[in-house]
């Protein structure tokens, strides 16, 4: 699977492991940085081609003709590098009144920025992505909607009263957004392989018509299934919920493995009876016939809606029954803080399994088994001559000593297991008795006995 920097140098984009850089540097999800750097500069390290004809060209610009810098001269129309030396000549003549010019690959232009920061290093293009990405980045205000793209879009081109050219800038900004997050969408924009296959083939006509749009990142996910478990299959559900007829849709359908977007995660999709969910949540139709299954496909694809941006991070997760009467999303209701809790460990880069937090046992639980151990051995002693007439050998209350052995030496080893760097896993059959396993096996034996 190829990288995000892959992807973007793979779109024409130079520079586009920085591209990557200042965008998680600055918050700014990659598919909104690469359109903008796309629009600018290509990504290119090189001063812009500013100027009119009633006040000619900006500084370093070959517009209009030919420029000689340092020994060399450049072409009309071409385009000139930024170096450090040449922007110290570039920054001292925009100081004294001549005309600016774009600089670097976010094409920084308003000369206010280079005589309020002139020891700002904007000829170097890691630092002019992150200043350019900065100013967007309060543009947007973490909005990351539509009609909030194009309007950072057009402040970024024309200021705090775009005109016409600047609104179609950024309406621009939307298109080449849209296309990025097309050719991203099986990343997780932070250079994390996403572990299930995405699908963005579906486009869904059910969605919007409440006057407004989702505003990203969304506050909230509503789980839904699709009925009982009856053996429906996804794309079953995948085409009905992309038929007008239905009049129903959801933002993706989840099932093990697979996630198919159906619309946009910013338009409402006609899911949830409730005006408010449908305006503020991100909506998943989920699989009834293998819950099991999915579960940690809506972790994976949940925790990376956080990372892209399209969830906060202390999003509320609940259920279609949450909005309205219905038994939906059935058995996966009951799961809904198992689900939350697994997307928290996700995102905080936790790994433990469930075995592994079954064989790590507190002071408290150890304590007790102590306890439970001594018991048993009374339970053992007594049971020599059996209740009502029953005798038991001594076999069995070998097991029971067993038992006994085996959780006195459990409470004595409180020390949690490696997470880091586990230990090479131990062939079963010689494997340690440790933690809850310990109880298992001495139960086991009781059993057997």
């Amino acid at each position: 699977m190829a990288t995000p920097t892959e992807i973007l140098a793979a779109g024409g984009l130079t520079n586009a492991d920085l591209i990557v850089q200042a965008a998680t540097a600055t918050g700014i999800p990659l598919a909104i940085a690469a359109a903008m750097i796309q629009k600018e500069s290509g990504g290119k390290n090189v001063y812009g081609h500013d100027g009119s004809a009633e006040t000619g060209p900006g500084v370093f610009s070959t517009r209009y003709g030919p420029v000689f810098i340092g020994g060399t001269t450049y072409a009309q129309g071409s385009d000139i590098p930024v170096t450090q030396g040449n922007f110290a000549e570039f920054l001292r003549r925009v100081t004294v009144g001549e005309k600016s010019n774009g600089v670097g690959p976010a094409q920084i232009t308003y000369a206010g920025y280079f005589k309020q920061a002139p020891d700002y290093p904007f000829w170097d293009a890691l630092a002019n992505i992150r200043f350019g990405l900065t100013i967007l980045a309060d543009y947007l205000d973490d909005d990351f909607s539509a009609s909030s793209i194009s309007s950072a879009g057009a402040r970024y081109n024309g200021g705090t009263n775009p005109g016409e050219k600047a609104l179609a800038y950024g309406a621009d900004l939307l298109t080449k957004t849209n296309a990025w997050r097309a050719s991203l969408v099986n990343t997780a924009e932070e250079a994390t392989p996403v572990s299930y296959n995405f699908i963005a083939q579906y486009d869904s006509p059910n969605h919007g018509g409440f006057g407004t749009q989702i505003a990203l990142p969304a506050r909230r996910a509503v789980l839904h299934w699709w009925g009982s478990p009856s053996g429906q299959n996804p794309q079953g559900i995948i085409d009905w919920l992309c038929n007008p007829a239905s009049q129903v849709s959801a933002h993706a359908v989840v099932w093990q493995g697979n996630v198919a977007c159906l619309v946009n995660y910013d338009e409402p999709s006609w899911a949830n009876g409730n005006a408010t969910a449908n305006t503020t949540a991100i909506t998943l139709e989920c699989d009834p016939n293998d819950i099991d299954g999915t579960i940690p496909t809506i972790v994976d694809y949940l925790a990376d809606l956080v990372r892209q941006r399209n969830l906060v991070e202390d999003f509320e997760l609940t259920g279609h029954r949450d909005w309205y009467n219905t038994a939906c999303p059935g058995d996966y209701y009951s799961r809904l803080a198992e689900i939350r809790q697994a997307v928290r460990d996700d995102l905080a880069g936790i790994t433990t399994t469930p075995s592994e937090e079954e064989d790590i046992m507190s002071t408290e639980s150890t304590a007790l088994l102590g306890t439970i151990a001594e018991r048993l051995l009374v339970i053992g002693d007594a049971l020599t001559t059996g209740k009502e007439g029953v005798k038991f050998d001594g076999d069995v209350i070998a097991s029971l000593r067993s038992i006994e052995s085996k959780i006195d030496a459990l409470a004595a080893d409180t020390t949690e297991p490696e997470r880091a760097e586990p230990e090479p896993e131990t062939p079963a059959e010689t494997a340690p008795v440790t933690g809850a396993n310990a109880i298992r096996e001495a139960l086991a034996t009781a059993r057997a006995a």
